[in-house]
């Protein structure tokens, strides 16, 4: 019974001799029913603390005091930690988490459903969140017929998931903000003397964390939640003997902590999966990567450049880089441990692509570890992709062109420089022909042809057609034309769709996988590789707008599927009203990084997300692509 009920109560007794139920119901603003329940609790509580109610046949309940003292130090009690019942979905998710995590028996969801004032099918729909919850922590309700059920599961795991979701346990869930803020302040400024004199380096984040992580440990172990074994063999010496120090100068200052070696084990794995470095950079034991977390990098730069074309494989320095991060973070995925990043809505809007990248990384992580990236973790990695892109600089490949000219040699000279000139920080090279010498030319090499008169000989890259060309105009006409031509050679009209509907974004995907498959020939299995992938880590971002693609490269050539909703559905995280479906082959791994980097920008920008799905126009889409 929440302390406000019990006071409300206390005070109609108070003010009257004898009260009918009816009457005391009818004054809560409660059923009979709930009454009897609240005054059997109440009833027990009294008694422990000077107490008792009476209850006379045809009058109804009296409070009466045997013990004021005792009865009026408790009252004042009451009155210090009143709360409100938790009345929101957020808030009773968070109690149950904390009442499972803190009990030592089974739990009934009667007495959930009697403590929240909820029915028992609104109890089940907060417990399927709650179990949502507890697998990211590698923990299972355990459910036992007429028992309840209990959380099962590492207490390691246990403290981090009340770590992350910001819950501190004793024998009251509703603790004073005030108190723990006390709390926390004192541990943490005795942790901050003992790491000065440790001389260790820590981020303000990391540290933040520590305390943190100090302090729910310390409350567990006063309420008898021990951690009793640990087998892992990775933990560094180093870090074990760093714990240890740390734990026994606590045990000194009188905080609660324990010295079992199991304790400070996992301790050191804290310490470790937050990269913790001595103070004067001296290097006290090398830093060993094992083949694992090599071959799971190389797994990671694999997917990458399948997906999007980004090779980096070769790029010894990223590797490395991704290595050493991936020492950490393996420690950080296998045990749960939360790491914030302060940058995190920077690098999604400044640095989308490599946002986009680190996903994918994600979605490789995910499968091995069984358990999804947070977004601070994933920001993270794009920090390390973005680096890469700016030291070693824009390396996009440049258009390679033949330029068709009827007339003499020196105004076909003449055009040659000035597209050179005008066109240098996007074509490589331009090779002069005639119309005649045309049939003769092998055109695969080339991105496009440039002409000043009209070509009929069927060919399979875009043809751009020259007027008076020394005019700024005609030249930015050519620009407009080379996007335009671009932009088209991935976005086709009849993929373009603006009356799919579904309710979910399996039907979505389903339904635009069908209508494709109307147009062009699909593999079989093409339409299940999209919803696995989608199901390693969802491609919605934000804006309205979601990117979905299969897992793996299926097709020989490049399919890109835009469409309009006619109403937003729900992806995963947001709501999404414009889909982009791409499966790209790869054989032009420049311009299907230039696609995606285009694709991201867009995702930026909901305004024109919003004009897409306003005006549901395939030449709206080209003409909003062509300006960004």
């Amino acid at each position: 019974m929440d302390h406000l009920d019990k006071m409300e109560i206390l005070q109609i007794l108070s003010m009257e001799k004898y009260i009918p139920a009816r009457k005391l119901a009818e004054k809560s603003k409660i059923g009979e029913k709930t009454l009897r329940k609240r005054m059997k609790e109440l009833k027990e509580e009294l008694e422990r603390n000077g107490a008792s109610i009476e209850i006379k046949h045809g009058q109804g309940y009296r409070l009466k005091v045997e013990k004021p003292k005792q009865f009026l130090q408790w009252e004042k009690r009451l009155q210090e930690s009143e709360q409100k019942v938790p009345n929101t979905p957020r808030e009773r998710i968070r109690y149950i988490l904390l009442l499972l995590l803190s009990s030592t028996s089974y739990v009934k969801r009667e007495m959930i459903g009697d403590f929240l004032y909820i029915s028992e099918q609104s109890v089940s729909q907060l417990l399927k969140y709650v179990e949502f919850i507890f697998e990211k922590y590698d923990l299972a309700l355990e459910k036992k017929s007429r028992y309840g059920m209990r959380v099962r599961g590492h207490e390691f795991s246990k403290r981090q998931c009340i770590m992350n979701h910001y819950l501190l346990t004793g024998s009251d869930w509703r603790l004073l903000d005030q108190k723990v803020c006390a709390e926390r302040v004192s541990r943490g400024d005795i942790l901050s003397d003992i790491i000065m004199e440790e001389r260790l380096s820590f981020t303000e984040l990391a540290l933040k964390y520590f305390i943190d992580y100090i302090y729910v440990t310390e409350r567990r172990i006063r309420h008898g939640f021990c951690i009793e074994t640990c087998t892992d063999k990775n933990i560094d010496e180093e870090n074990m003997q760093i714990a240890e120090r740390i734990l026994l100068q606590l045990k000194k200052r009188g905080v609660g902590v324990s010295l079992k070696k199991a304790e400070i084990a996992y301790t050191a794995l804290y310490l470790q999966g937050n990269c913790i470095q001595q103070m004067d950079g001296a290097v006290t034991k090398n830093m060993v990567i094992d083949e694992r977390i090599d071959s799971l990098t190389e797994e990671i730069l694999k997917s990458i450049y399948c997906t999007y074309q980004v090779e980096m494989r070769g790029n010894l320095n990223l590797r490395m880089y991704l290595n050493r991060h991936m020492v950490s973070l393996d420690i950080r995925l296998t045990y749960g441990i939360a790491v914030k990043n302060p940058l995190l809505q920077e690098i999604k809007e400044k640095y989308f692509f490599p946002y986009l990248l680190a996903s994918q990384a994600a979605v490789v992580l995910k499968g091995h570890y069984k358990k999804s990236l947070s977004e601070d973790e994933i920001s993270y990695l794009a920090m390390i992709f973005e680096a890469e892109h700016l030291q070693n600089g824009d390396r996009q490949k440049k258009s390679k062109v033949l330029l068709v000219c009827a007339t003499g040699k020196i105004s076909a000279r003449f055009l040659l420089l000035s597209l050179q000139k005008k066109f240098s920080g996007s074509i490589d090279q331009i090779e002069l022909c005639s119309l005649y010498e045309l049939e003769q030319r092998d055109l695969k090499e080339f991105d496009y042809i440039f002409s000043t008169v009209p070509i009929d000989k069927k060919v399979n890259i875009p043809i751009i057609i020259l007027h008076d060309f020394g005019t700024q105009l005609e030249l930015a006409k050519v620009q407009k034309a080379m996007d335009h031509s671009y932009i088209q050679r991935f976005f086709k009209k009849e993929f373009f769709f603006t009356d799919v509907s579904g309710e979910t974004k399996e039907e979505v995907i389903k339904e635009l996988c069908r209508r494709v498959g109307q147009i062009r020939p699909l593999p079989e299995d093409f339409c299940e590789s999209v919803l696995f992938r989608e199901s390693m880590g969802s491609t919605d971002f934000g804006n309205m707008m979601a990117i979905p693609h299969p897992y793996e490269k299926k097709l020989k050539d490049n399919l890109v599927c835009a469409a309009v909703l006619k109403r937003p559905v729900l992806w995963q995280i947001n709501q999404v009203q414009l889909v982009i479906l791409s499966a790209l082959n790869g054989s032009q791994g420049s311009e299907i990084q230039k696609f995606f980097e285009m694709v991201s920008k867009l995702m930026l920008r909901k305004d024109l997300i919003d004009e897409i799905i306003r005006e549901q126009a395939y030449e709206t889409l080209c003409d909003i692509l062509e300006r960004m």
